[in-house]
């Protein structure tokens, strides 16, 4: 084993990574090589000094005790049904606001679109051809009025 190959598997061989095989060509190069033993002897002062650096580090009595007293109690019934609960009102609402304004979307949706096709003769011709284009422009309309009618409310309201 050559030099260069042992000093990258020297991390290797100290957390015991390494097999059988590759295992026993460290160990025997370190017996014999003395730059490799010096680098080997090195990452082990290193981590030794590093153990004890940490190890001076400990938290004061009760510290555990103070953090957990200290954090908030938490709300898990309130917490878990808060999407379930935004999302039915949201769709109730849709719902309201469906039925209270669709006797006067839908007139008003005919006259803008008459009012476009007027205004630009080549899509009048098109959109008859494909039904699937002409519902699904009426469709986006309509979710735009929706959704105009939504915050110009909730701007007027607030």
């Amino acid at each position: 084993m050559q030099c260069p190959d042992c000093v990258k598997l020297l991390y290797a061989y100290m957390d015991d990574e390494l097999g059988r095989e590759e295992r026993l060509l460290v160990a025997s190069h370190l017996k014999t090589c003395e730059a490799c033993q010096k680098e080997w002897h090195e990452i082990q002062q290193a981590l030794a000094a590093y153990r004890g650096e940490f190890a001076a580090i400990s938290a004061s009595p009760g510290f555990t005790g103070r953090v957990m007293a200290s954090l908030p109690e938490e709300s898990q019934s309130a917490l878990a049904f808060l999407p379930v609960t935004a999302i039915g009102l949201l769709l109730a609402g849709s719902a309201v606001i469906y039925a209270v304004f669709s006797p006067l979307i839908y007139p008003i949706l005919r006259l803008l679109y008459r009012l476009l096709m007027s205004l630009a003769p080549l899509p009048a011709m098109i959109l008859p051809a494909f039904p699937l284009l002409l519902y699904g422009g009426m469709a986006v309309l309509a979710v735009a009025f929706l959704i105009l009618t939504w915050t110009t409310r909730k701007v007027v309201l607030s």
